[in-house]
């Protein structure tokens, strides 16, 4: 789930999200089962509402996405540790058991290559 697809949940249920100042305010409480959903993507989904940039660093503080910057029409990027909504304060850390716990919030993780036994030789062709 997106956090595009989220507002759309979240605006069908009557919970009219708005954004004031740096929180993101719910006119009624969401869906069962999504509350966590919403306290975890509340960023991106200021960022829809506000029209903002949506930036993301992985643990290392390397940007993610383009530049930096996130789409929240995507999953969350699998390795992402923290995001911020341009001109939206501190940053909020997304813990590493978020993506045990909710999986369809995010991408899945890019396949890393196999590598080779170190026992293995290779030798050029002549």
């Amino acid at each position: 789930m997106t956090a595009a697809d989220l507002l759309t949940t979240l605006v069908a249920h009557g919970c009219a999200p708005s954004v004031d100042g740096h929180e993101l305010v719910l006119a009624a409480p969401p869906p069962t089962g999504l509350e966590v959903a919403v306290s975890l993507l509340q960023c991106p989904l200021r960022g829809l509402l506000t029209g903002k940039k949506v930036y993301a660093v992985d643990k290392d503080a390397r940007p993610l996405g383009d530049g930096g910057v996130i789409d929240p029409r995507e999953l969350l990027p699998a390795n992402v540790h923290m995001v911020v909504v341009e001109s939206g304060g501190e940053w909020d850390r997304i813990s590493p058991f978020a993506r045990e716990t909710l999986p369809h919030l995010f991408a899945p993780a890019e396949a890393k290559p196999a590598k080779k036994p170190s026992h293995f030789k290779t030798e050029r062709a002549r």
